[in-house]
């Protein structure tokens, strides 16, 4: 797909009854972003980190004030329930991407880590 065609297919989504849906746009950006500081209060702090399951309960709260105003959309607690259950497995500390939060491993180290190998093969 093209990105004018992407282009096209967004204005037709934008353009019809997403306010019935959602609810009046500035109102649901303005409700999404007082969540989401509250959320991210503790977060924004130095060296503090937004974790991948920190992505996946911010989406539930985006979907939790889609849900609020506008029409009913069956789709809002759909898509939240999902983000629930992605947050629930990706902040499980049993799972492998857990336990390396709980013992402090940093992606980005582990990312320079895996690059320098890869480099070192090619040499």
């Amino acid at each position: 797909m093209k990105k004018e065609e992407i282009l096209e297919q967004a204005k037709k989504l934008i353009a019809n009854n997403r306010e019935e849906q959602h609810g009046d746009a500035y109102k649901n950006h303005s409700q999404i972003s007082d969540l989401w500081s509250v959320f991210l209060d503790d977060k924004l702090k130095p060296f503090k980190e937004i974790s991948p399951g920190d992505v996946a309960l911010m989406m539930v709260l985006v979907k939790i004030s889609r849900s609020t105003m506008g029409e009913f959309n069956k789709d809002d607690y759909l898509d939240g329930s999902a983000y629930m259950a992605i947050a629930g497995e990706l902040n499980d500390p049993d799972n492998i991407l857990g336990q390396e939060k709980d013992e402090g491993t940093i992606r980005g180290e582990k990312t320079l880590a895996y690059i320098k190998k890869l480099n070192k093969e090619k040499k």
